[in-house]
């Protein structure tokens, strides 16, 4: 920059609906619209958690929108102000160098947060399934939180036990069955409401099959893991659906239900309706434990005792 070229200029300044969408109008051109974090940061705006962090809007020499694309529309469509810092007349050619540094992941972020952790990526992974489940198994809901950090954070402040269920799943005990993360998470909700259950020994159980007899659920869910692990097409395609997370953890909470009401289960199965986990205030046996097609006896009075 030659001395007579003017200097960028940084200020904190008011960003209206009407200014937001005279700077987007100004752009030359700019990467696509990520429709879901524009309105997640909208209904941050419109709660007023909106967060004045120092990250700035730039606006080049000629007044045209450089980076900020995703701030501006959230300021349209919730209507309503922001206080942001602004940096104006930065050379239009510096575009090119904006946004470089990397994308702080949900695990970088539990990583600053809670240096304890040893495995922040499985942990913000199970951390999203409690997402998800808090959420009553909406993926709608579950899908406007993608990327959202706040809540994230917030999620693992009122669930800080997790990460006792994280190591104790973590490792190589389910690599060979299913993610870690969904076995941390059926661990965890399942000692959160399974009172008389031990989910320690449930899972384990799992982990090595030893000393099961036909009927018992951990047996039932280890041979069907066994099976979709083994099975390439059926590990990546359930019914024409992905196997994802949401579904392993399905299987997983109605093995873990059945243990828990003390019933034979001779096979398990996706089904139609996501169960809640065993002792949660939303169970009901009649719609949270049975599935499509899954096959259900109780245990005769003189059989084995409920664990």
């Amino acid at each position: 920059m030659s001395k007579s070229e003017p200097k960028p200029t940084t200020t904190w300044e008011i960003i209206t609906p009407d200014i937001a969408s005279t700077l987007l109008e100004s752009m030359a051109g700019n990467r696509p619209v990520a429709q879901r974090r524009v309105e997640r940061m909208a209904a941050d705006i419109k709660a007023g958690k909106w967060a004045e962090n120092g990250e700035s809007i730039i606006i080049d020499d000629d007044g045209r929108l450089l980076d900020g694309q995703h701030r501006c529309w959230a300021v349209v469509e919730a209507s309503k102000a922001i206080r942001t810092v602004v940096v104006r007349g930065v050379h239009p050619a510096m575009f090119v160098s904006i946004d470089q540094g990397r994308y702080r992941t949900d695990a970088d972020i539990l990583s600053i947060a809670d240096g304890s952790t040893k495995t922040p990526k499985l942990l913000a992974a199970a951390l999203r399934l409690l997402m998800w489940w808090e959420g009553g198994y909406s993926h709608a809901a579950f899908r406007a939180l993608d990327g959202d950090k706040g809540r994230l954070l917030a999620i693992h402040g009122r669930h800080p036990r997790m990460i006792e269920s994280m190591e104790f799943c973590g490792g190589a005990r389910f690599r060979q069955l299913l993610r870690p993360s969904v076995a941390a998470f059926a661990h965890y909700v399942g000692r959160k409401f399974g009172s008389e259950c031990d989910p320690d020994e449930f899972w384990m159980s799992v982990s090595t099959g030893a000393g099961l007899d036909r009927g018992d659920p951990a047996l039932a869910l280890r041979e069907y893991l066994r099976r979709r692990h083994g099975d390439v097409n059926a590990a990546n395609r359930i019914g024409g659906a992905r196997f994802t997370s949401y579904l392993e953890a399905e299987v997983c909470l109605r093995a873990w239900n059945a243990h828990c009401e003390g019933a034979s289960l001779a096979h398990v199965q996706v089904g139609e309706q996501i169960p809640e986990p065993y002792g949660s205030p939303k169970y009901d046996r009649r719609t949270h434990m049975s599935g499509k097609k899954l096959t259900e006896t109780r245990r005769a009075a003189s059989g084995s005792a409920t664990r």
